[in-house]
């Protein structure tokens, strides 16, 4: 699993970007598992083969401090809602303070 060093009190956006899907592919960002909103609504664009490619941005730090994030994993996922396959890139959170 890939590892990321936060610096506390320095914000941190993470970016998650699909690859061409149709029907368009639904994006989640998780923390331990849990649902976390996204910052801003999802940018979209015309993929491959009339497919379309997904773009969601997460920014941790901003609400809470860094340390609450120490030792998590922050996921995103994505899925096609018409086949069920599902794609997830994680990192472990490690926070230096």
């Amino acid at each position: 699993m890939n590892i990321t060093t936060l610096i506390e009190g320095i914000p941190r956006q993470f970016l998650c970007r699909t690859s061409s899907s149709n029907p368009r592919a639904m994006v989640t960002w998780k923390l331990d598992e849990e649902i976390l909103p996204a910052d801003i609504n999802p940018l979209e664009e015309s993929g491959e083969y009339f497919g379309r490619i997904i773009q969601l941005t997460k920014t941790i730090g901003l609400d809470k401090s860094l340390r609450t994030y120490h030792k998590k994993i922050l996921s995103c996922e994505a899925k096609n809602p018409e086949t069920g396959h599902i794609v997830i890139d994680s990192t472990q959170l490690n926070i230096i303070c």
